[in-house]
């Protein structure tokens, strides 16, 4: 990427907390029919840094837009659980659009991001000019199954210890569990370094509080989260994308890809749960491909 390339960086005030944005490109690209990408981060409770791979598409000449959701990253973390919602995150994006003057937008989400990108498209937002969905889910009710068929392919020693352990600083559960990192979630070793850091700055009681169950014998928000019934009110033009070796939410995919009118499909042999960050050239080469083609039909 160009060392000239424009950044700029702040934060945008949100209840009463600051949300951190960091725009790469120029938006006034956009002039001339080429709209920028606006991205949700995974979790929750991740961070933009597993994303920053996705900012080799300015050498197009189109901006991209990354924030850290409230709680993690570079943005402000409130300390109480009881905000924590799809509706609180919305808004949240809402926000974003207003305060930075997003008007027309591609918007792309991966994992979580994916989930919450679906939730505010079926809002019926004006000026979404298409979705992407990078290893999302159409499901939290399907991730118990689905984490049970990619455990049955692991090996014996590295499944008995992922099934009947709980997180662990243990050296045989740390070992286990990088060899499901390095074949399922990424496959890249040592992992690559934005990684480290999204993982160093993610707040995991985000992610606890809307994923496990709680104290009180209750299930988090997304374990019974299914926007299945509802995917043919998707009516941008969408690409879902996914990788081979995905064990977070492997069969996902092609629920999506089914079930959303406009949808097109790209699987990436070569990759698991970060496409985007494993097969990167080929992954950006695709998604303007993508946008090129949407922005043509507008004209």
């Amino acid at each position: 990427m160009s060392s000239t390339l424009p950044v700029q960086e702040g934060f945008i005030p949100f209840r009463g907390y600051r949300t951190w944005y960091r725009i790469a490109g120029d938006l006034s690209a956009n002039k001339k029919g080429m709209f920028p990408l606006l991205t949700l981060h995974g979790g929750p409770g991740a961070t933009h840094y597993g994303l920053i791979p996705l900012e080799k598409i300015t050498e197009t000449g189109r901006a991209i837009i990354f924030y850290d959701q409230l709680g993690c990253g570079n943005s402000d973390r409130p300390d109480d659980a009881s905000i924590w919602s799809v509706k609180f995150f919305l808004d949240e994006l809402i926000a974003i659009r207003r305060e930075l003057e997003l008007d027309q937008i591609h918007l792309f989400g991966h994992s979580w991001g994916g989930m919450l990108a679906m939730a505010y498209v079926l809002t019926q937002p004006s000026g979404v000019l298409s979705l992407v969905l990078a290893s999302s889910l159409a499901s939290g009710i399907l991730i118990d199954a689905e984490r049970k068929r990619v455990y049955e392919r692991l090996p014996l020693e590295v499944r008995e210890i992922l099934s009947t352990q709980g997180w662990s600083e243990k050296p045989e559960y740390q070992q286990a569990r990088k060899y499901f990192d390095t074949h399922h979630v990424i496959r890249h070793e040592p992992w690559p370094d934005f990684l480290d850091q999204a993982n160093k700055r993610m707040n995991v009681e985000v992610n606890v509080n809307m994923w496990r169950p709680n104290k009180e014998g209750g299930q988090g928000e997304l374990r019974t989260w299914d926007i299945r019934p509802r995917l043919r009110e998707i009516h941008v033009p969408t690409l879902v994308t996914s990788g081979v070796h995905d064990g977070m939410s492997p069969t996902q995919d092609d629920i999506l890809f089914q079930g959303i009118p406009q949808a097109k499909h790209m699987v990436f042999q070569d990759s698991a749960h970060f496409a985007h960050a494993e097969e990167t050239d080929t992954y950006i080469a695709v998604l303007n491909e993508f946008l090129t083609q949407v922005e043509q039909s507008y004209q």
